[in-house]
C-alpha cells in the first residue's frame, strides 16, 4: 500500500510544481528510468512500476486538462486511465523491497564498506561509464535514471524483481 501513496505523492508532488512542464517529464523520465535500471533484464516488477507512473502522470495530466476546460471527452478518458491504474495495481502490489532495507543495512556494519569496495571493483567499468551517462543527464532524463538505477543496483548488491 505504501507503494501506491509513494508513487501518487511523487507524481502530484511534481506534477503541481509551479515550474515548466518539461520538468515534470524530465522527473517522471528520470524515475521510470532509475527503476528499470534497479530491475534484473526480466523485472516484471521495474517494468510495471514504471508503468503505473507512466499513467498516474497521464491520469495527472487529464484531471489538469479536465479543470482547464471540462468537456466529456476529457472525463471518459481520466476514468479509462484510472481504470487502467486500477487494472495494473495487482502487479505492481507483488513488488518486494524488504530486501533493499537489508541490503542497504549491510553496507552500514564493518562488514559493509569491504562488501561495497568489492562491488565497485567487480563492476567499476560500469559503474564509470553510468557516472558519464549521470553527467549528461539532460540529454536523457530515462537514459539517466536507468544509469542511476544500474550503478545503484550494482553498488548495494540489491535488484528489483
Amino acid at each position: 500500500m505504501w507503494k501506491f501513496v509513494f508513487l501518487a505523492a511523487l507524481v502530484i508532488g511534481s506534477s503541481s510544481m509551479e515550474i515548466e512542464s518539461s520538468h515534470s517529464m524530465n522527473l517522471k523520465n528520470f524515475t521510470v528510468g532509475f527503476l528499470a535500471g534497479v530491475g534484473n533484464s526480466t523485472s516484471t516488477c521495474s517494468t510495471s512500476m514504471g508503468n503505473v507512473i507512466n499513467i498516474l502522470y497521464k491520469i495527472t495530466g487529464d484531471i489538469s486538462l479536465d479543470i482547464k476546460s471540462p468537456t466529456l471527452q476529457e472525463t471518459i478518458n481520466t476514468l479509462n486511465d484510472l481504470q487502467i491504474f486500477v487494472n495494473n495495481i495487482p502487479s505492481v502490489r507483488k513488488c518486494d523491497f524488504s530486501a533493499l532495507n537489508d541490503a542497504l543495512m549491510s553496507l552500514f556494519t564493518l562488514n559493509g564498506l569491504d562488501q561495497l569496495v568489492q562491488n565497485y571493483l567487480n563492476n567499476g567499468e560500469q559503474i564509470f561509464n553510468d557516472y558519464n551517462t549521470i553527467l549528461k543527464c539532460n540529454a536523457n532524463y530515462f537514459n539517466c535514471g536507468f544509469s542511476s538505477g544500474t550503478a545503484f543496483r550494482l553498488l548495494s548488491g540489491w535488484t528489483l524483481n
